[in-house]
């Protein structure tokens, strides 16, 4: 009976886990990840693009005084930025990461202004929005190539449908059997595809989380 019992726990989660697999092209988490994966390529960009220009143009700016109004404004952007990235994270995963508290109305003083500067929250907030930009390259390109090839192979014989020498990512298919190995190859990246686009977007969301600023840091 034990034995039994024993071998019943080894099978069950062996079950579970072909189960998964096989469900993963079909699951809202997959198409949730594949949306942010290809979301974060605008966004990424955009916001890399803003903060760069901006902190460049603050620095070159600030011998003649007008880039600290300029570096202040890119900081409170960040931050701001922060925050949304913190929604579309909660949106990702649904865990609750609370953006770090708002800063007071700037007063116009060297003091405050220098402590604003200084203020490691806002530095942080802008190494993400500036790493944000390649960071969505990389997931958007997962999640396009990954999803495309598994859509090309295994839709090779429709689209190839004289049966015909046929290319896919230099693989030339000449044969029968070299279409049958290119379908059965598309049919496996269509349930490994999903499991790219969730590593990215988990990927993705730890370095968010190990930067973007929080109340419980």
């Amino acid at each position: 009976m034990h034995q039994a019992n024993l071998a019943q726990r080894h099978v069950l989660p062996a079950r579970d886990r072909a189960l998964d697999i096989l469900s993963a092209p079909m699951r809202a988490q997959t198409w949730r990840a594949t949306a942010f994966n290809l979301a974060s390529l605008p966004i990424g960009l955009v916001t890399a693009t803003a903060v760069t220009v901006g902190l460049s143009l603050g620095v070159a700016l600030l011998p003649v005084l007008v880039g600290l109004p300029v570096l202040l404004g890119v900081l409170a952007a960040s931050r701001w930025f922060a925050g949304a990235e913190l929604r579309r994270l909660h949106w990702l995963d649904g865990r609750i990461r609370r953006p770090a508290p708002s800063q007071p109305r700037p007063e116009w003083t060297w003091p405050a202004v220098r402590a604003r500067l200084a203020d490691p929250t806002s530095w942080r907030s802008a190494a993400y929005a500036v790493i944000a930009g390649p960071l969505g390259i990389v997931t958007f390109t997962i999640a396009t190539a990954s999803w495309a090839y598994a859509a090309a192979a295994a839709t090779e014989p429709f689209w190839n449908g004289d049966g015909g020498s046929g290319r896919l990512l230099g693989f030339v298919a000449e044969r029968p059997v070299d279409h049958l190995a290119i379908t059965c190859a598309g049919l496996v990246a269509f349930f490994v595809a999903p499991w790219l686009n969730r590593g990215a977007a988990r990927a993705h969301a730890a370095l968010a989380d190990h930067l973007l600023p929080t109340r419980h840091r």
